[in-house]
This record gives structure tokens, C-alpha cells and sequence, in this order.
């Protein structure tokens, strides 16, 4: 494999290959901000993952489905506050419009007021139906007993109820504003693996995303472990 960077900071990680039906797949992580700038936004950068394929400047978001199936690209793009996947398999030829419509749903996402509001009362919707079951109550109730991090801290584990009432307080201004200051590329990681050219390709990422910068810098919040003692809890459910 091929290890290099673009002048803005963003790694690549390329092997190319011949493959059979000239397929190849690549990875985009966005790494966001830091343990301070992050505090208070973890519903909001949940919220603005979420919504970057609903609709672009040009595209709604059938359409965004629509071209990105006219090319034989299967897509999956997620994440939350502190960062955001994106994957992409489909095929040599296609490789370059794929990644361009890609850049196009990462870099100009208008956020659309329908969308954000669909969005909000799912994500609402599915921790309120799940309240009352007894797997999904021991398993917040696990992750609140090993949490170690305090009331705001982007990884903070409240309660359910105390979920949905985060969730309800996000607003639109604050998700545009998140987006506009956090994404960007130069703590990015990118890797490619199968049938590609890989000078194109690098002059295309840094056309795509050379210049591509956030407001915000990134830096990599440690994960620990909070030492438990172990112990019974009991949960009352409904049933």
C-alpha cells in the first residue's frame, strides 16, 4: 500500500489492484474537534451527521439516492459528534463521479427544515419506544455506571429521559453552525482499496478536498475505562 498526505494534512492510504469486476472501495473518516469545543454538542453533532444526505445545495435528498445508485455505488455515511464515516464500493469507471457527488453531500448539505424535524422526532421516537424494555434499560443503566465523564462531555451517558429532552432542545441554526465550524478535512483519513488510478485519484482528492478546512481543530479525546466495583442493580419496568 501507498501511505502519503495531501499539503493540507489529510492521510491517504491507497492499494491498488486489479479486482474482479474493477471494483473498489474507499473509506472517508472525518475527525471533529476537541474534548473542550465539543462540550454541549453531542446531540448537535449527532443531528448534523445525520442529516448530510437528506438534501445538498443542488440535490434533494431521492436525488442524492437516485445518482448514487445510477452509478453503481453503495454508500453508507454516518457518525456523530466527534466524527463521520463515509464508504463508498462501486467500480473503476465510476469511481470519480461517485467521489465528487460524495464531496457534494459532505461539503454543501443545506440541511432542509423537514428533514431536520423528520429527523427529530424519529431519533426522539425510538428512545421513547424503547424506554420500556428491559435490554435497552440495563444497557443505559451499564453505560451510566462505567461513565466516567461528567453532565456535557460529548461521550456523557444521561438517562433516557434526559436523552429526549436533549434531543427536543437541538435547533437548525445550531446544526448549520456545527457544520460550518467543525468539518473539514485536514485531520482526515482516507483509504482506497481495488481497481484505481492512483495519481488521479490523488488529484482529485486534493481538488475535492485540498482546501477543505475546519474553524475548529481537531484533537483525539482519550477513552477510559472507569473502574466499578461489581454490584446488583435493579430496574423497574412497566410489565
Amino acid at each position: 500500500s501507498q501511505r502519503s498526505a495531501l499539503p493540507n494534512g489529510m492521510k491517504l492510504v491507497l492499494l491498488a489492484k486489479k479486482t474482479k469486476g474493477a471494483t473498489v472501495s474507499v473509506n472517508l473518516r472525518l475527525r471533529l474537534g476537541t474534548e473542550a469545543s465539543l462540550q454541549g454538542k453531542a446531540e448537535i453533532g449527532q443531528f448534523t451527521a445525520g442529516l448530510l444526505n437528506k438534501g445538498t445545495e443542488r440535490l434533494k435528498r431521492q436525488e442524492i439516492k437516485d445518482s448514487f445508485d445510477k452509478l453503481n455505488a453503495q454508500v453508507a455515511i454516518g457518525g456523530n459528534a466527534e466524527g463521520v464515516t463515509a464508504t463508498i464500493t462501486t467500480t473503476r469507471d465510476n469511481l470519480a463521479a461517485a467521489l465528487d457527488l460524495l464531496a457534494e453531500v459532505l461539503k454543501k448539505p443545506n440541511f432542509p427544515s423537514s428533514e431536520f424535524e423528520e429527523f427529530k422526532l424519529a431519533v426522539a421516537g425510538r428512545i421513547e419506544q424503547s424506554m420500556p424494555e428491559p435490554q435497552a434499560q440495563a444497557s443505559n443503566a451499564m453505560g451510566r455506571l462505567t461513565d466516567e465523564t461528567p453532565v456535557g462531555h460529548v461521550r456523557h451517558v444521561a438517562t433516557m429521559p434526559d436523552q429526549i429532552k436533549a434531543i427536543k432542545a437541538v435547533n437548525l441554526e445550531d446544526v448549520k453552525a456545527f457544520h460550518q465550524n467543525y468539518y473539514g478535512t485536514e485531520s482526515a483519513v482516507f483509504s482506497a482499496v481495488g481497481d484505481f488510478d492512483t495519481a488521479s485519484l490523488k488529484t482529485q482528492l486534493n481538488n475535492l478536498f485540498g482546501s477543505w478546512k475546519a474553524k475548529q481543530s481537531y484533537t483525539r479525546i482519550p477513552r477510559n475505562m472507569k473502574a466499578v466495583a461489581g454490584q446488583k442493580v435493579t430496574l423497574d419496568t412497566p410489565d
